[in-house]
């Protein structure tokens, strides 16, 4: 179960950190980023698991108008970063997920880091 999301200069959330649990109500004000929290999930599903044949990375950021119409708006930072936290079946165990995506010239972007790790105990385990 995801039990966190982190999110950073994704469309119109600059610096979100939301804590999840089993249910998950987003209530605020219209344009106040509850879409764009749940399309997070969207993005990271298409980018992960795409067609056969098709970039995922592209494929995802052409969905939503390219880097340009991803990248939050209100500053110059080129870079999108994702983070989930989630437990895993054997509760003692967790993992994190993390992305980071550069945006460069001309609509190019690139993943800069992507990590995932297992947790058990005090001991980390690097999958990617």
């Amino acid at each position: 179960m995801i039990t966190r999301l982190q999110v950073r200069n994704f469309k119109s959330l600059y610096s979100v950190d939301v804590t999840l649990g089993g249910l998950n109500v987003f209530v605020g004000p219209n344009m106040g980023g509850k879409s764009n929290l749940v399309d997070v999930f969207s993005f990271l599903q298409q980018m992960l698991f795409p067609k056969p044949g098709v970039d995922g990375l592209t494929y995802a950021l052409a969905q939503r108008g390219g880097i340009g119409e991803v990248l939050w708006k209100g500053g110059d930072e080129p870079l999108i970063s994702i983070s989930l936290e989630a437990t895993l079946p054997e509760k003692s165990s967790s993992c994190v997920y993390d992305l980071q995506i550069i945006a460069g010239t001309g609509g190019f972007a690139q993943i800069q880091r992507e990590s995932l790790k297992v947790l058990k105990g005090n001991e980390s385990i690097d999958l990617i």
